[in-house]
């Protein structure tokens, strides 16, 4: 799976916007930002499969979903 993130600069570039906020307010923001889209993912998986495991329902639950 890859993680790669955004750099502070890369957020700088897109968003000149935010140049009055600090490297640690940006990266906060950030974090935060790929939190919600994580969220975003799983609620859509859900919907999109009816579980929340990512790989289909583990064999260890019987079938029950208990993330």
């Amino acid at each position: 799976m890859m993680s790669a993130k955004l750099t502070i600069e890369q957020i700088r570039k897109i968003s000149p916007e935010l140049s009055f906020l600090s490297d640690q307010e940006i990266e906060g923001i950030r974090n935060e930002l790929y939190e919600m889209a994580q969220l975003a993912f799983e609620v859509w998986w859900h919907r999109k499969s009816g579980s929340k495991n990512p790989t289909g329902s583990s064999p260890l639950t019987n079938n029950r979903d208990t993330i």
